[in-house]
């Protein structure tokens, strides 16, 4: 209720400042009475035109903003449910098996993982991860010997990689225009 005062004193004031301003100057000669009808006329256009424009240039920048907030939304979700996936990617194959049983199965978090990734990913890039999911889950679960080793690490490590390329193209698709950090 007070702001609606000062409102309306506010625009009290404007006017009464506006009435003693054309009082004066035509009281003093500044301007005659049909030259300031022009000018007032001329000062209302360009008042109204400002107006309009101010308008438009202001809905378009919260337009923007609200785009950005929006899209830096998206985009920290993506990177959030990204870094999730491997960390229980590696949680999972830490031990090097897939555990199915009764008090833990790894494969079913495994599918889960897999179908959250996919609400957030393109298509394309949800069957490649799950396809270098797949492969990764091979190399773990390989029964190897100390020569073959260092082949699965370079195997598994050449999997994870790939799969965090694809993560850092598909989260940037879109989000050129993001800026860390505000």
């Amino acid at each position: 209720m007070k702001k609606r005062n000062k409102n309306h004193v506010s625009v009290a004031l404007i006017i009464i400042f506006s009435v003693a301003f054309l009082i004066t100057s035509v009281l003093f000669k500044v301007y005659g009475i049909t030259g300031i009808l022009a000018q007032l006329t001329g000062t209302l256009l360009g008042t109204i035109i400002t107006a309009i424009v101010t308008l438009l240039l202001l809905g378009v920048q919260t337009d923007k903003e609200l785009e950005h907030e929006k899209d830096s939304g998206i985009f920290e979700k993506k990177q959030e449910i990204y870094h999730n996936f491997l960390k229980e990617l590696e949680v999972i194959t830490e031990d090097g098996k897939i555990t199915v049983d009764n008090n833990k199965d790894e494969l079913q978090r495994l599918i889960y993982q897999l179908g959250l990734l996919q609400m957030h990913a393109v298509k394309d890039v949800a069957e490649t991860i799950t396809v270098y999911v797949g492969e990764i889950i091979g190399i773990i679960t390989k029964k190897s010997n100390p020569e073959i080793k260092s082949k699965k690490y370079a195997n598994l490590s050449e999997k994870v990689f790939a799969i965090v390329v694809i993560y850092y193209t598909n989260k940037w698709c879109g989000f050129r225009n993001i800026r860390i950090g505000k």
